[in-house]
């Protein structure tokens, strides 16, 4: 039997904490669901965790919380447990909001007043083997970029990709997994995540929704 999937919710809103993992419960995506009211909370837990680079499969973490806001726990984290998946959650639609939970390494980006089919896809995708990032953040990530970086960018010298590289971030800007990637382009999934790591290096970025956003702003794809 596999290792149990493991949910955290990080959020003060205790009826949508709540419906949240009723939501979870019933599509049977996780085994196991921890719920904390704000980040200080959930950091004295995460603290006490075992040592790791990832604390679970998947973090929800509220935008605007009291005293720790979820971009200051969302920086906490990456440094901390890099690994780790989170996924903001908000009210707003704010390109600018979009802009800094990325730049914070947010792997997704949720809408509270979204449909729970829409949500449930989203964080389904989170849970595949090989996720990129989340359509929800495909969506927001695209239009921020246009709307905040209007005019072209010079492309530095680093920033030479392969076509076969353009190609995988521009998969992955469809909202398409490391395995869905693979499949549409007749390539492993070792081969992709190789390209992955050279695309990272190139761009100087640390996950997929930073290098999407780059690219964009770039016009590399």
């Amino acid at each position: 039997m596999g290792q149990e999937r493991h949910l955290i919710i990080v959020d003060d809103d205790t009826a949508f904490r709540e419906s949240l993992r009723t939501l979870m419960r019933a599509a049977h995506l996780f085994e196991r669901i921890s719920l904390f009211a704000d980040a200080d909370q959930f950091m004295r837990w995460a603290k006490s965790a075992p040592g790791a680079e990832t604390l679970c499969d998947l973090v929800l973490m509220d935008l605007n919380m009291p005293r720790m806001n979820g971009l200051e726990l969302l920086r906490a984290v990456k440094v901390q447990w890099p690994l780790t998946c989170v996924f903001m959650l908000t009210i707003y639609d704010e390109p600018a909001q979009v802009m800094a939970a990325v730049s914070g390494g947010a792997d997704g980006y949720l809408l509270k007043g979204s449909d729970p089919e829409t949500l449930l896809q989203d964080i389904s995708q989170a849970t595949r083997h090989g996720a990129g990032l989340s359509p929800g953040l495909t969506r927001t990530l695209i239009d921020a970029v246009r709307l905040l970086s209007p005019q072209p960018v010079a492309h530095p010298p680093s920033a030479t990709l392969s076509a076969r590289q353009v190609e995988i971030l521009r998969a992955l800007s469809e909202g398409q997994s490391y395995q869905e990637a693979a499949q549409g382009l007749n390539i492993s999934l070792d081969t992709v995540r190789w390209h992955i790591r050279k695309i990272y290096a190139a761009l100087e970025v640390q996950c997929a929704a930073q290098a999407v956003a780059k690219a964009l702003t770039l016009r590399l794809i």
